[in-house]
């Protein structure tokens, strides 16, 4: 479509480029503001909703918890109330007529502690001799019997400090049917005795919860409330068909988070939900508002705005065909160098045929040209020193870690008192560093760093002769080929150090060589005790952590990519327990062999 209408535009004339272009600007402006009114009138609602939701859900749990702490208190009470009917006697010795008398007294105690706590459907008291009292609402509970008691009663510790325990909501055998019901209880210890003498439990039924729940929000919509459990289970709700099944499909149970808001589709419907954590661990209370009925005045808000819009487009068509004709050639010969610019053409400059304001922004252009050009120079330059200092800094941090390991060899052949092979081993050092030298050469052939290796591996095989032994495959197609001096020796003494002495027995370092196509591939391998997957990883990447203990092969790799590009380096393949096998990948001269030039 944009081609079209750019093929269209393309010969006709200014003014109606001009118009074309500021419509198209205006339309975008519009939309712009179409969306952003959108969002901005959205956002509000939603925020504004979910402020006020907040609000009620934080004065419901404020009021849930006033029902759970009233639950509480009345427990301690009726606990306090059996004790001091119960003082004085032996509780585990009365007769039957104490025991009646006894009972009396406690009912009319639990119901003088439901009328103080309205919030309470019901008060049972089950005794140590299984006799059970019985104070509630009988339209909502019946009287249960010990039996039906026990499942609570085991839920409640036999020792310790006798406090509430809140034993869940769910549906009971002592229930008429009504819904479910949030139960705590209270084991009673005997003040004289300190020995249990029964269990006394608070019944609150879901309806209770649910009425602090409002039906309709103060706008006209529909605001849903929830009371969950910490399972995802509604325990307390308008809905009488949602309670004790789950509050939400999969989808809304993975976004779910306590004390937030969000939004969520389902089937087909958008909500806005927000959360509230109240007073018990895991509980929260939620509510769902459908985000359709909540946007119904902004989406007759944006209608009025769309309709003004396409008259002010209108209007604005017809003025600006009268605006036409000052773009002007020099404008078009501008744009033009412009386009050669962004092409990489440096050299171009903008033709100057006036003296207005185009001609000045072209003269100014030049100029920027022209800076551009000279910078351009001194980055390359600087570039240019700064690849030297850095390849300088990588060659000395490489060439003292060989010499300590070397003279540290030579140290222990002269504590061994073992002259021969010290001095073979000085003999080794002084051609490893006549090559090392190399005559300040950074670049050797592959026949001198060869030959370098093999001299620090017969040095290595000497100090570690019971851990330590080699080959070394290089193909002599490749032996001309050049290579930064100093590139497998880090790699050979990696796997020394950190591939077969770290394994305690004997292992095997292959060094291998060869040219395929246009590439050179050596390869150091060794079957010792290999690294994670992480850990070579890590130091191709550079991680200081991982890579200060492995810096040769980090070390290499930099030098490589220095001297070479992106796009060649170091390859590693390493298993725990099986070996490190480590390819350096460089240029080679096209298919020919080196030593062919």
């Amino acid at each position: 479509m944009l081609t079209y209408l750019k093929n269209r535009l393309r010969n006709q004339m200014i003014g109606k480029k001009f118009a074309a272009s500021v419509v198209a600007v205006m339309i975008g402006l519009i939309v712009v503001i179409l969306i952003i009114s959108n969002v901005v009138l959205y956002w509000s609602a939603i925020r504004k909703t979910e402020k006020e939701v907040r609000t009620s859900c934080e004065i419901i749990a404020m009021q849930l918890e006033n029902v759970s702490n009233n639950a509480k208190t009345c427990l301690k009470t009726i606990t306090k109330d059996i004790n001091r009917i119960y003082s004085g006697e032996n509780v585990f010795g009365m007769t039957d007529v104490e025991s009646l008398q006894n009972i009396n007294e406690i009912n009319t105690a639990m119901d003088y502690s439901r009328l103080c706590f309205p919030d309470i459907t019901a008060l049972i008291y089950a005794d140590s001799s299984k006799k059970v009292v019985f104070s509630g609402n009988s339209k909502d509970v019946e009287m249960p019997s010990f039996e039906e008691l026990m499942p609570l009663i085991e839920q409640i510790p036999e020792k310790g400090l006798a406090d509430v325990k809140e034993l869940g909501v769910g549906e009971f055998a002592f229930l008429k049917n009504n819904g479910p019901a949030w139960i705590l209880g209270h084991r009673v210890i005997s003040m004289n005795t300190g020995k249990n003498i029964g269990y006394a439990f608070a019944v609150v039924m879901s309806d209770t919860l649910s009425r602090y729940f409002p039906e309709t929000n103060d706008t006209g919509y529909y605001s849903d409330y929830q009371l969950w459990d910490e399972k995802g289970m509604v325990i307390a709700s308008r809905n009488k068909d949602a309670l004790l099944k789950s509050g939400g499909s999969p989808q809304f149970m993975r976004k779910f988070q306590p004390d937030a808001g969000f939004r969520i589709r389902e089937n087909r419907t958008s909500f806005l939900v927000t959360t509230c954590h109240v007073w018990h661990e895991g509980w929260n209370l939620v509510n769902r508002v459908e985000i359709y009925e909540l946007t119904r005045e902004i989406r007759m808000l944006l209608g009025i705005i769309i309709a003004a819009g396409l008259v002010c487009i209108l209007v604005s068509v017809f003025i600006i065909r009268k605006i036409a004709a000052w773009i002007t050639q020099p404008i078009q010969e501008l744009t033009e160098t412009v386009k050669q610019f962004r092409n990489d053409n440096l050299g171009i400059r903008c033709k100057i045929s006036t003296t207005d304001e185009v001609g000045v922004l072209s003269g100014v252009f030049n100029e920027m040209l022209e800076r551009i050009e000279r910078q351009m120079d001194n980055i390359r330059e600087s570039q240019r020193q700064k690849r030297e200092y850095e390849l300088a800094l990588i060659q000395a941090q490489i060439k003292p870690h060989f010499l300590y390991n070397t003279l540290d060899l030579i140290y222990i052949f002269c504590q061994m008192g073992n002259a021969k092979g010290g001095a073979a081993v000085t003999k080794a050092l002084a051609d490893f560093y006549r090559v090392s030298l190399s005559k300040g050469r950074e670049i050797i052939t592959i026949a001198e760093e060869v030959k370098n290796i093999s001299g620090y591996l017969l040095i290595q095989k000497e100090r570690y002769s019971d851990l330590v032994d080699f080959s070394i495959e290089v193909d002599q197609d490749i032996y001309l080929c050049e290579i930064p001096k100093m590139t497998l020796q880090p790699l050979v003494e990696n796997a020394i150090y950190h591939g077969l002495k770290t394994q305690y027995q004997k292992g095997n370092i292959r060094v291998r060589g060869k040219q395929e196509d246009a590439l050179i591939y050596l390869t150091v391998e060794d079957d010792g005790a290999g690294m994670p997957k992480e850990i070579w990883q890590s130091i191709l990447n550079g991680e200081e952590e991982v890579s200060s203990t492995h810096f040769g092969l980090l070390s290499v790799h930099r030098r490589i990519q220095l001297y070479y590009g992106e796009d060649y380096g170091l390859e590693i393949e390493s298993r725990v327990g099986e070996g490190t096998c480590v390819m350096i990948r460089i240029p080679g001269r096209g298919g020919e062999p080196c030593s062919s030039y």
